[in-house]
């Protein structure tokens, strides 16, 4: 018969001491996993951030005809990083008063 030796229990100072090293231990591992999230968080804010590069695809743009045609003849002399997307508000007035008649034509032949 194998007698095991008595193991002394732990005091509640003890069990308390342990309770808030482990305690302790939990928030340091929350504390990385929340550093963690952050550097993901930073990473990709500064991926959206980032320059876009693509010209105006009327795939992608809500626009009709003309405004397409209009976008491709701005955005041929522009380098990629200064693109636009959306035609200025003065466009659209002269459109309004029909400054645009031949550019129509041609881009309908």
């Amino acid at each position: 018969m194998i007698r095991h030796t008595h193991s002394p229990t732990l005091s509640p100072a003890d069990r308390a001491h342990l309770r808030v090293i482990h305690e302790e231990a939990h928030l340091r591992r929350i504390e990385r996993l929340m550093a963690a999230e952050d550097y993901e968080t930073a990473m990709i804010e500064e991926c959206m951030h980032g320059v876009s590069y693509y010209p105006s695809s009327p795939l992608h743009n809500r626009s009709d005809r003309w405004e397409q045609c209009e976008l491709t003849r701005m955005n041929a002399t522009r380098c990629a990083d200064r693109i636009c997307f959306t035609l200025p508000l003065s466009a659209y007035e002269a459109k309004r008063l029909d400054r645009y008649a031949e550019t129509a034509e041609r881009s309908a032949t």
